[in-house]
């Protein structure tokens, strides 16, 4: 799994690979700098309330529940945001 870590954050993650943060991406690759990385580190710890059970699930399968999980979070979001916004016209 990629966690993407942005400059800001790096003198937090002194234990992590360089592999995790965005900058070398961004050496290789210009696409990568349209990834928003605050949210992406928003989702990686989200992914922290499913991480023992992607430890042991094969790769396909970690995908696809890290998936489901990330969309229905979303759609949870989504669903606050709007009864807030309803409930404040």
């Amino acid at each position: 799994m990629l966690f993407n870590i942005d400059e800001m954050h790096v003198n937090d993650q002194a234990h992590y690979s360089q592999a995790c943060f965005i900058n070398n991406y961004i050496k290789v690759s210009s696409l990568f700098m349209r990834v928003n990385s605050s949210a992406t580190e928003c989702s990686n710890s989200e992914l922290n309330h499913i991480r023992k059970s992607l430890s042991i699930m094969s790769q396909k399968h970690a995908i696809l529940l890290t998936y489901m999980y990330l969309c229905m979070s979303e759609i949870e979001r989504k669903s606050v945001y709007l009864k807030q916004k309803q409930k404040s016209v």
